[in-house]
This record gives structure tokens, sequence and C-alpha cells, in this order.
């Protein structure tokens, strides 16, 4: 037994297990030690670990996925941002021993560190033979100063499947056998779970490398290869489609469209590969002003270096072609982070992602391009781990400089990324307020709102708050009006905009009638001449009544309403000004002329059917809540056409209900053309 324990210690795979362990630990110090404590800040971490703790407490039945009761009166609020199930399943055996979701949510960045290390490790070490070569594509993909920066972002920080599922793929591909052909699709479905979007950048390069790995086989081994592709891709899909699909089909009926303005905010530029965070040891002194959270594409000196002496210097015969293949992805991927147009300054020129946004599927629902590099940061590690064997075998007249070198690459490269993580000690804000107890000790399980709503372009604080609540909703015993996303739903932002128009009054009923009981108001938040409007406005409001007034915050009842059960009357209309790219927004108007309001909590099953040029098609609308004030009418925008269309023509519009005909039009419109190239 000792001998066998000896053995299996003595492996290679487990020395390099305890240095990546060893690593992930000393260049997180000493989070270890702070697991309940400490985060990297009050924000994103808060909201993934309530969702992580939902995933684990649904497998015990504890939680009801996927209608978690935050975003009321909306339905599927999980689906609203990652489900972040990857991360989950990792983080589920310590959940056994800890119900903390800081804690496990902080296990999960420790794994993260550790098998983005572990991982690549493995894979360049089967690609190399090289063990110092495999210990730095490690450090380098698992410690890249842009993991750091991710840090509050575990969907975009776990990359460990991808190198994993390569890994894999290349035993599989050497041995040829069912047992390890069926190990790959597990690790791409780890990735795919610990980021749905994200996934969008890298399913192109998988289904590319399937292929080529078909068209390389030999043909008499061809027939079974493709039969094992095929069960990797059905065990892939049958993991992956039973969220992917309901996830889908949310961010469809919610018309979820990324802006241009918002895709261009949160592209990288060309500087950004000089940016470190403002904690990294050697360089946040000098490059931190050159990058934001999202955009630290620095990949150290060093990196640089040993990409290029791997593609300069001719390598050994049959590794050339990989550590090419591997910088090209890279620097393809960092293209891709620049987003639509790659800035230069005050000028831009488009950028690869603009292609790929016009006919990949999937490309027109990210907001984040530069989280590409997340992805490509992968090829850097391998090509530049080819980099080190070559300066091996550049000195191998001189054995033990020959042997050193690439660990002293290793150590620079573990200097040029270490940084002093500043964690933050968050303990306080683990613990309910004392408005928060109030209202969890109220009667019943009615809804609560606190208001404002998300005005966080309005003064510090109130975004952490709907974090806040997020985290705290099974505390307060009660679904929350409030809720965190990557996406803030049609009643959410209609409670925001109340705030900026003072239009609050109108919106009191509507809660009313939506089962909202409870409402709490902070005077304190938000900018200043708003929140002083809103107060006058709230004070004289004779659906409330006020109950208690607890640390400056105020809490009313609701008084009920009955929403009104006469329908309202509907019209069609295409605005002026459509957007460029061939898009088409047509305009319903419903209008309210009953004396209470219109609130449906599942929404009307709408379909806007649409005929404009030679092109026609149906845009669906399915059980969203549907809510008009009292006496008054509001509009839906909805997109209905895309590409092509640029033009004059006539459209033909109807609006159904099941099969009844609600509405229609026949109506002259000019579409907008695509963007000129190189535009914002």
């Amino acid at each position: 037994m000792l001998a066998k324990f000896r053995a299996a210690t003595a492996s290679p795979s487990t020395r390099l297990a305890a240095l990546f362990l060893a690593a992930t630990l000393v260049l997180t110090w000493p989070l270890i030690f702070n697991l309940s404590s400490h985060a990297i800040n009050t924000g994103d971490p808060f909201f993934i670990s309530h969702i992580m703790k939902a995933n684990i407490d649904a497998v015990f039945g504890r939680v009801a996925l996927p209608d978690l009761p935050f975003f009321f009166p909306h339905d599927n609020a999980y689906f609203f941002s990652e489900p972040y199930i990857g991360p989950s399943i990792l983080v589920f055996p310590f959940a056994l021993f800890t119900g903390d979701p800081i804690a496990l949510y902080n296990i999960g960045i420790l794994l993260g560190f550790f098998l983005n290390g572990f991982g690549t490790a493995l894979l360049v070490r089967r690609l190399t033979q090289n063990a110092a070569a495999a210990v730095w594509a490690g450090l380098f993909f698992a410690f890249l100063p842009y993991k750091f920066n991710q840090i509050e972002h575990i969907h975009v920080f776990s990359t460990e499947g991808l190198p994993l599922f390569l890994w894999a793929t290349h035993r599989w591909l050497a041995s040829k056998g069912w047992r390890a052909a069926l190990i790959p699709p597990l690790f791409l479905a780890l990735q795919a779970h610990a980021g749905m979007v994200l996934a969008v950048f890298w399913y192109l390069p998988v289904g590319a490398l399937w292929l080529w790995i078909l068209v390389t086989t030999q043909k008499n081994e061809r027939r079974r290869v493709f039969l094992q592709l095929v069960a990797q891709g059905a065990l892939f899909l049958a993991l992956v489609l039973p969220v992917l699909i309901p996830m889908a089909l949310v961010h469809h009926d919610l018309a979820i469209v990324r802006q241009a303005s918002e895709i261009a905010e949160f592209s990288a530029s060309p500087i950004n590969l000089l940016g470190a965070p403002a904690h990294n040891l050697l360089y946040g002194k000098w490059l931190a002003s050159n990058q934001e959270a999202e955009t630290a594409l620095f990949i150290g000196f060093l990196a640089m270096l040993l990409v290029l002496v791997a593609l300069i210097r001719r390598p050994a015969v049959g590794t050339r072609r990989v550590a090419v293949i591997s910088a090209t992805f890279a620097v393809l991927y960092v293209l891709i982070a620049f987003g639509p147009n790659i800035r230069f300054g005050e000028s831009s020129v488009p950028g690869p992602y603009r292609i790929l946004q016009a006919v990949v599927p999937g490309f027109d629902s990210v907001r984040t391009p530069a989280r590409a590099f997340a992805i490509g940061a992968l090829g850097f590690a391998i090509a530049g781990a080819f980099g080190c064997v070559r300066l091996a075998e550049l000195a191998k007249s001189r054995r033990r400089l020959a042997a050193t070198l690439p660990w002293i690459a290793c150590a620079v490269t573990a200097l040029e990324f270490f940084s002093v993580v500043p964690w933050e000690n968050i303990e306080a804000h683990k613990s309910l307020t004392a408005i928060d107890k109030a209202v969890a000790a109220l009667p019943g399980r009615d809804p609560v709102v606190y208001f404002p709503v998300k005005p966080n372009r309005f003064g510090p604080g109130v975004l952490n708050r709907e974090l806040f609540l997020t985290y705290h909703q099974a505390a307060l015993q009660r679904p929350v009006v409030n809720g965190y996303s990557g996406f803030f739903p049609e009643f959410h932002r209609a409670l925001e905009q109340s705030f900026i128009n003072n239009s609050i009054e109108e919106m009191i009923p509507v809660l009313a009638a939506f089962g909202v009981r409870w409402f709490v108001y902070d005077p304190n938040a938000g900018d200043l001449f708003l929140r002083k409007r809103a107060a006058k406005v709230i004070a004289r409001i004779a659906g409330l009544k006020k109950r208690a007034e607890i640390d400056g915050l105020t809490l009313y009842e609701i008084e009920p309403v009955a929403p009104a059960t006469t329908p309202p009357k509907i019209a069609l209309k295409i605005p002026s000004g459509q957007p460029p790219g061939g898009k088409l927004v047509v305009e319903i108007q419903f209008k309210n002329e009953a004396p209470a309001p219109i609130a449906e909590r599942r929404g009307r099953p709408l379909r806007l059917a649409w005929t404009c040029g030679d092109r026609s098609g149906e845009s669906r609308r399915l059980l969203q809540p549907f809510w008009v004030p009292a006496n008054d009418e509001r509009s839906v925008e909805v997109l209905v056409a895309h590409e092509r269309t640029a033009g004059t023509h006539r459209c033909k519009l109807r609006l159904l209900e099941h099969d009844t005909e609600m509405a229609t039009a026949d109506l002259a419109t000019t579409i907008g053309a695509r963007e000129p190239e190189g535009s914002e």
C-alpha cells in the first residue's frame, strides 16, 4: 500500500497538481483563511454566489428553478443571466460542509486558478514532452492579469474546461478507444455551463477541430472516428441543451438586444495590450491606466518573446504547425476582443468581429467582445510553451543552461503576473440591515419593492443594494421586485424610469394590481434633486400607508387594487428614425381607458406577423408581465426585421392573440441601411 502511495505521489501529474495548488494558494494569499469573510468586492460575487447556492439547493429540492423570486412579477429570473452551473458543479462537494454562498464562490475561484493551470500543464506536457514548458503554460493561462481582473466574474474566469477538453481529445486520438472518446465532451459541457454566452466565442473553433480530426484521419479508421465524433456531439448536446434552450427562449421573449454603444463600451482597443491591473506588483504602477476591468489584455513581455521565438526559429519537426495554429488563434481572438471597430485614438477600422456579428448565430447577443481574450489566451499559452522548448534546444550544447532556461522563464512569468489581490472584508454586507429584518418579520409572503430601483447612474450604493437584495432574498421570505443580472427586465426598467420621470404615483396602483404589498423608500438614494422630488410625491400618494421608519428608510404598505378587466385598445405604428442595419422597429400602442390599471402577471401571448418588401416573419412576445396604468397608454417596441430589407417598403402588420386579430396596419416606411464601415 505504501509503495503504491509513493508511486502515485511521484507521478508527474501529481507533482504538477501539487505545484499549481501551491501557486494558487500563494498568489491568492490569504484568501484560503478568509473564505467566508472576504471577497474581491461587494459587487457581482454577491449575486453569482446566490445563484450558485440556488443550483446546489435545487439538487436537494430546497429551491424550484427557474422561478427564483426576484425581479417579481417576471418569471424565469434564473435565466436572465448566466446559470453558473459549471462552477456550482465544481464546488458541490464543498457544499456538504458549508452553506455559505460567499465561501463557495471563493472556493470556486481557487479551483478555477488551480484547474486552469493544471489542465493547461497537462495539455502542454502531452504536446511538448517538456515539464518546464508545461509549467510555464499553466502559470501563464491561470494567472494572466486578465484572470485577476475577472475574479468577480466567475463565468469568465472559469475557462478550465477548454484545456482539459483539448487534453482529453489528444488522449482520445492516441488511443481511438470508446472510453477515451466520451471524456472530451464532458469537459466541453463543463466549459459551456461555466458561461453560456462565452461559448459563442469557442463553439466554431471546436467544430472546426472536429472536422479537421475527421478529414485527417486515415481512411481505415475514419468510420470509427466519425461515429465517436457523433457520440461526442450527441453527449455534449444532451448535457447542454436542457439549459441552453430555455435560456435562449427567455432571452428571445424578453427581446434582449445589445446596443452598438453598449458593445463599443465593452470592447478592448490596441492600447489595452499594455494594460495590467493596478494591483500587479511589477507593472501596475505604469500600465494600470491602459486598462479597465474587462480590458486588461497584457500577456507579459516574456510571453511575447516566447511566442516570437516559437514562430521565428525553426522548431523540431511536427511542432511548428501547432505553434503557428495556436499563435494565429490567439491573434485572431485579440482582434475579436477589439469589437466591431478597432479603435486607434479617435479613428477606427472595421474588425473581424463585425463579420462574425453579421453571420454567426449568437454574436448579436454578446455585450462584451473583450471577453474573447479569455479564450484566445490559451493560444498564447501553447505557442509560448513551444518557445520555451526552442530556448532549451538553442542552448542544448550547454546542458545545464538548456535545462534551466525554461524554468527561468517560469519564474519570470510568475514575477510578471504576481498581484497583491485587494481582498475586501464583506462580513458587514452579509448581514440583514434593520429595515431588511423588519421586512422579513412582516406577515405573509407578499412581495416587496425597495425604491428607487437600480438608479446606479444617480448615486453610489444603490446598485449594490440590488445585489444585496438578491443575495438576501431568501432571508426576506418573500418575492422581491428588485433584482440583479446581466439584463434588467421591462417592469424593473419601468420602475427605474418612474424615478427619473417623477411618475411613481402612476406605478403604485400597478404594483398593487400585481400583488406587491410592501414599499420601502430610501430618501438618501440617488441624485439629490430626483430624490427630493420623489419624496414629495411619495408623501402624498393616497395608496401608500406609512408603517415604520427605520434608519432613515420608510416602510409603506400599498393598498390593494383590483386590476381592470376591460382589454386595452391597440394600434400599430412604425416610428420614424428607424435604426441602421436593415432593422425595423414596430411600436405597439396599448390604451387603457379604465380607471384601474391593467396588470397581468403571465402577460399576453401576442404574435406580430409582418411582411416588408420580399421578407416576412413573425415576432413573439410570450407570457411576460403586461401592464398599462389607469387612464393611460403605453407603447412597446418590437424588433421584427434583420438585414437585406433596407429601402422603402410597404409593411403589412397583423397583431394576433392566439388566432384572434387584435390590430392591423398597412404602412409605408424607409428601413435604414447598414452602418457605414468604420463608424461607431
